[in-house]
C-alpha cells in the first residue's frame, strides 16, 4: 500500500488531476518543487521558468488558488512520506518480517516479472526491499534484493518483550535471592539475602 492513505487518494486524486491540467506543465513542475524547498525562485529555475522572469512570476504564482492547492497537496504528500510515528514503523517492520522471497517465483523457481505481479505483490516487494547488492565478476553484472526479514522480525520481537534480556530491563519489582557463596548464616540460624531492586533503589533484607 501507498504511503498516502486510500481515503485521501479517493478524495484528492481526480481534483489533483484536474489542476495539474489547468496550469502548464511547468507551473505544476514548480508546485512540486516549492512544496518540497519552500524556495520560490530556485523553483521557479527549476520548474524552467527564465531567470529574468522569475521573479515577476513569484508573486503571480503564489497568489493563485490553484496553484495554492496543488502546493498545499505536494507538501501533505512529502509530509506522510517522510514523517514517521510509532504506528508507521511497527506497520513497515510488520511489511518486512513477513514477506516471503518465494513470492517472486513462479512454479518451475523461475523469478517473475513486475509485469507479472499483481498490485499487492508490488506493494508488498516495495515495502520489503531494504537495498541491492550488484556484484560485477568477469564482464556480467548480477543484482541481487536485499531484504530484512530476519531483523525486522527481531524489532518486533524485541517490542513485544519476547527477549530474554529485554524481560529483565522492565519496570516493576525484581526480587534476587543470593545463594553459594553470598549466603549469609548467622548467629539466629537464619539464611540467605533478600535482595529487592525498585527502580535505582537497591533494598536489602534478611531471610
Amino acid at each position: 500500500m501507498s504511503d498516502v492513505s486510500e481515503v485521501q487518494q479517493s478524495q484528492d486524486v481526480v481534483d489533483v488531476e484536474a489542476l495539474k491540467k489547468s496550469v502548464s506543465p511547468n507551473v505544476a513542475k514548480f508546485c512540486e518543487v516549492y512544496a518540497a524547498n519552500g524556495n520560490a525562485v530556485q523553483s521557479l529555475l527549476i520548474a524552467g521558468f527564465a531567470p529574468s522572469s522569475a521573479t515577476g512570476y513569484q508573486s503571480r504564482l503564489l497568489s493563485d488558488s490553484r496553484v495554492v492547492a496543488l502546493i498545499e497537496y505536494y507538501r501533505a504528500i512529502y509530509a506522510d512520506t517522510a514523517a514517521y510515528t510509532g504506528a508507521k514503523l511497527v506497520r513497515q517492520w510488520a511489511r518486512q518480517a513477513s514477506y516471503s522471497p518465494a513470492d517472486l517465483l513462479h512454479d518451475n523457481w523461475s523469478v517473475k516479472l513486475l509485469s507479472e505481479m499483481n498490485d499487492d505483490q508490488r506493494d508488498h516487494l516495495r515495502d520489503a526491499l531494504v537495498g541491492f547488492e550488484v556484484v560485477e565478476k568477469s564482464g556480467s553484472r548480477t543484482i541481487k534484493p536485499k531484504f530484512a526479514r530476519v531483523e525486522a522480525q527481531e524489532h518486533l520481537g524485541r517490542l513485544m518483550r519476547l527477549y530474554a534480556d529485554d524481560k529483565g530491563t522492565g519496570e516493576g519489582l525484581t526480587l534476587n535471592i543470593l545463594v553459594g557463596q553470598q549466603t549469609v548464616v548467622g548467629d539466629n540460624g537464619e539464611a540467605g539475602r533478600l535482595h529487592i531492586r525498585l527502580g535505582e533503589t537497591d533494598q536489602e533484607g534478611e531471610v
